[in-house]
């Protein structure tokens, strides 16, 4: 388990597309696809808004300690309300 808040945006790619954000974790192989739960402060209750995606193991952006995952925005939530029936 890792408690991390945002650290920084990611663009793994030139190609266009949706920044991935990057937290402080050191989980490694068979971490991924975990779920990054954000916790609402009111009710105590969290949601998912990312999971564990990729680390950089070479070059500058190489850190043991950073993990990496798309970010979940309207787009995640618009699929999620479709699948429930809510959209």
């Amino acid at each position: 388990m890792c408690a991390s808040g945002r650290l920084a945006d990611d663009n793994p790619s030139s190609r266009s597309g949706p920044l991935t954000i990057r937290i402080s974790c050191d989980m490694t192989d068979g971490a991924s696809g975990g779920g990054w739960v954000i916790k609402q402060a009111t009710s105590g209750l969290g949601y998912v808004n990312s999971v564990n995606s990729y680390k950089y193991v070479s070059g500058p952006k190489a850190n043991a300690n950073h993990m990496y995952g798309p970010y979940f925005g309207n787009e995640a939530l618009n699929l999620f309300n479709f699948t429930v029936g809510l959209g």
